[in-house]
């Protein structure tokens, strides 16, 4: 029987997707409760990259620049009204 691969795991989204934009691509794993988990075989550089992205001030700039115009966005939307537009139609 085959061995299996390790696996990696993460909650953190920022951190699957720099995986991604490194090339390594994983799957989504459901936990339950509404909590999701990004999986990863696991590689052999996988402590340096992740250091490479916890000491990366720009990265970290990009991710809370992120966060602060989701917040911003959210804040301030108007609610969102839907009209029903109804046809009259007239009788001659």
């Amino acid at each position: 029987m085959p061995k299996e691969a390790k696996k990696y795991k993460t909650k953190d989204f920022y951190l699957a997707a720099f995986f991604l934009a490194n090339g390594i691509e994983f799957e989504v794993a459901d936990a339950g409760n509404n909590t999701k988990y990004f999986v990863f075989t696991d590689f052999q550089d996988r402590d340096v990259l992740i250091g490479s992205f916890y000491k990366s001030d720009l990265i970290q700039k990009y991710i809370t620049a992120i966060k602060t115009a989701k917040r911003r966005m959210y804040a301030t939307a108007p609610p969102v009204v839907y009209e029903r537009e109804e046809k009259v139609r007239k009788i001659k």
